[in-house]
């Protein structure tokens, strides 16, 4: 009987994954080969494809910095060179970038096929993280309202740093809900680095070490001691993190600290900041209901205020699911742009949340 129930378990979220992956496949290759910036995929697939022809690793733009982007296409680019020529197809890597320029399909497909694998793990890590906390049905249904999400759909499809940046996000709250439950150095290790490789995608992710922080200062509360040890570990496996996969940026900050600092710009048509309070009240507002709908964030309410507790980290993992969204709403409230899809790291969160409130309804009305 556990091994039928198993296998229906493991069908069930074979489906979701599958519908993930069909919604995200279906169409995306839009445009090609008529692309002129690809809504800013040409700066990720660009540097990638200068790597190849050129042997020069710095990719010459920081602005995400978007570095778990760049370096996965530019191996794969160069797996495409290799079998090109031995299959007679390119003569020298110089080709590659002929073939960017007439043709731009294959490049665009790839960097697209490559943000909706992204994706679908990620669909698979709510998964992971809801089962954890709720158990099973939880996990699934968390990882079915990720899948189907719009906002989540269109821009994880993009050939952008958004999909891999949902992914780190979530392994590093994933990774504070494990330590929270059984502390252990193993779980700080990958908490921080998550934080890292966050970091190295989209700089303002970064802030997702918060949720770690406060499953480690929670610990106290539970009559545990604080391990300033893991601390360390935690902090040392970010910046180690960071480094190797963002080299340049560190290398040749002079040329990455304005790249990072011109995302933060202003006066960008249709996107500039909105006066005092009213930016954060836009997300909230406006953003956030066209990203999930009115309908996903009463449910989020309700599974905020009332989260399942069968996880061990007890209360705490509702201060650990909160950590990030809330500093990251903080803190890209206080830029000067404004953009609705910088909600889509914390999608995962809302998914969850959402989930957590049909069971709640559910459970109130029988």
């Amino acid at each position: 009987m556990n091994t039928i129930r198993q296998a229906q378990r493991a069908g069930a979220l074979w489906a979701v994954l599958i519908v993930a992956f069909g919604l995200r496949v279906y169409g995306f290759w839009f445009g090609l080969p008529y692309v002129l910036t690809g809504d800013g995929e040409n700066a990720f697939i660009v540097p990638a494809v200068r790597m190849v022809v050129g042997g020069d690793l710095n990719p010459h733009w920081f602005g995400h910095p978007g570095s778990t982007v760049i370096y996965p296409l530019a191996l794969l680019y160069g797996l495409i060179y290799v079998a090109g020529h031995a299959a007679g197809q390119f003569d020298q890597p110089a080709a590659l970038q002929a073939l960017l320029t007439s043709d731009p399909t294959l490049f665009y497909a790839t960097a697209r096929l490559l943000s909706i694998a992204w994706a679908v793990a990620t669909v698979a890590l709510v998964w992971l993280l809801g089962k954890r906390l709720g158990g099973h049905r939880l996990g699934l249904l968390a990882a079915l309202c990720l899948a189907v999400n719009p906002m989540h759909r269109e821009w994880t499809t993009w050939a952008r740093s958004d999909a891999p940046a949902a992914f780190f996000v979530t392994l590093g709250i994933y990774a504070a809900i494990r330590f929270a439950d059984h502390p252990s150095r193993r779980w700080a290790l990958i908490a921080g680095a998550a934080t890292g490789l966050a970091a190295s995608t989209k700089i303002t992710t970064g802030v997702v070490f918060v949720a770690w922080l406060v499953a480690w200062l929670t610990q106290r509360g539970r009559g545990r001691k604080l391990d300033f040890g893991a601390f360390a570990l935690a902090a040392l496996a970010a910046a180690v993190a960071f480094a190797l996969t963002s080299p340049y940026v560190l290398l040749d900050w002079p040329h990455a600290i304005p790249n990072l600092l011109f995302e933060n710009r202003g006066g960008h048509a249709g996107a500039e900041r909105l006066p005092g309070l009213q930016n954060w009240g836009w997300y909230v507002a406006v953003a956030l209901p066209g990203a999930v709908g009115w309908p996903a964030i009463l449910l989020a309410i309700v599974g905020l205020v009332t989260p399942r507790r069968s996880s061990s980290a007890g209360r705490g993992a509702s201060l650990i699911l909160l950590a990030f969204p809330l500093l990251y709403w903080l803190g890209i409230g206080a830029s000067n742009l404004r953009w609705d899809h910088w909600l889509v790291p914390a999608l995962p969160v809302v998914a969850l949340w959402s989930a957590q409130g049909v069971q709640a309804v559910t459970r109130a009305l029988a």
